[in-house]
């Protein structure tokens, strides 16, 4: 190379791919999503069959441990598909009637009346009942045994609880 010369880039080749080639290629990408569908929809209706454990665990305070909780559900009982008994269609349209009766205003009045207010009788409040500036809502009760308790802070109360969930 003189002084004067520049080094060469090297350039590399350009492939041109045919429309052939991209259609080929496209349909073993489309060959192989399929198959990936397949076998998850053949794990699916296997997995439907047989008898699935669900699992949840939810750490508590310290010194309480870990609570899990198991539930082991038969597939075929979950089944949609299944024709509903003679008291099923009884109570679904009593129901119904109910509820068309009632229209949207007498459903939440019931609601408001009879539900939102219970409160199992084996729940106790005092931390609840001990805080009301500190409660957001006052009829959203905080129960004792599964409140969220504060570490390290000059109060130990938040308005909130711990809710046990399937995963």
């Amino acid at each position: 190379m003189g002084r004067d010369s520049k080094p060469r880039k090297s350039v590399g080749r350009i492939k041109t791919i045919s429309n052939s080639d991209k259609r080929h290629r496209k349909s073993r990408c489309k060959r192989r999503e399929d198959e990936v569908k397949a076998n998850n929809a053949n794990n699916l209706a296997t997995e439907s069959v047989k008898t699935r454990q669900i699992q949840s665990s939810k750490e508590f305070g310290a010194g309480t441990g870990t609570e899990t909780c198991r539930k082991t559900l038969d597939a075929r009982s979950l089944d949609r598909d299944r024709p509903l008994s003679r008291m099923q269609l009884q109570r679904f349209e009593e129901f119904t009637r109910d509820a068309v009766k009632l229209g949207v205003k007498g459903i939440l009045d019931e609601y408001a009346t009879h539900l939102k207010p219970y409160v199992p009788p084996d729940i106790t409040r005092t931390a609840f009942d001990a805080n009301p500036k500190k409660n957001r809502y006052s009829d959203v009760v905080c129960a004792d045994g599964s409140r969220v308790v504060l570490r390290n802070h000059t109060t130990d109360y938040i308005h909130a609880n711990f809710v046990r969930g399937f995963c």
